[in-house]
């Protein structure tokens, strides 16, 4: 999960300055402003996702819905071969809302069983985000970088990765009904 949600960052932050810049032709002033917008929603999603008396798997369903609408959301206008401004930064910002939540809540869910070994095994995830994240940059190197239908499809696939990770947890953990 925690890869996906890297991933899909980065290979937003991967593609976004070539689509505003070379495809919709914005200045590179322009670009920089824009490129930083959608990050703040990270940390939104960070914040929302500490609210107390939540229940822990209502977060995460919230999580992984938001990360596959914004892929969803950054496709479906590249096939229409539609892209703008808006196009770009709207599911950019929700997917970024999205794993700003996945990241609190899947990181203390994933170094729980490890209480005395949360260094190594916070180390290890990072590393494993990092390899995802660069991985997904390369994919999307080799892909067409004319419109926002590659971009869209990557995040998608992250998106439905999260889904794939989170199904088989969300079932063990809606019987235990825990808030956080």
């Amino acid at each position: 999960m925690l890869i996906g949600g890297l991933a899909g960052i980065a290979v937003f932050e991967a593609c976004s300055g070539v689509l505003m810049g070379a495809v919709l032709g914005l200045s590179s002033m322009v670009v920089s402003i824009l490129f930083i917008l959608p990050i703040p929603a990270a940390f939104f999603g960070a914040w929302f996702a500490g609210r107390p008396n939540k229940r822990f798997s209502t977060l995460m369903w919230q999580s992984v819905i938001c990360c596959l609408l914004a892929g969803l959301m950054m496709w479906i206008p590249g096939w229409f071969g539609v892209m703008n401004v808006w196009t770009l930064l709207i599911p950019a910002a929700l997917f970024f809302f999205g794993a700003g939540m996945l990241f609190p809540l899947a990181t203390s869910g994933a170094m729980e069983p490890f209480p005395f070994l949360a260094g190594t095994a916070g180390a290890l995830v990072g590393g494993l985000q990092n390899i995802g994240s660069g991985v997904l940059a390369w994919l999307s190197a080799m892909l067409p970088q004319t419109g926002q239908g590659s971009l869209g499809l990557l995040m998608t696939l992250m998106g439905l990765l999260i889904l794939a990770c989170w199904l088989p947890l969300a079932s063990r953990i809606s019987h235990q009904g825990q808030t956080v």
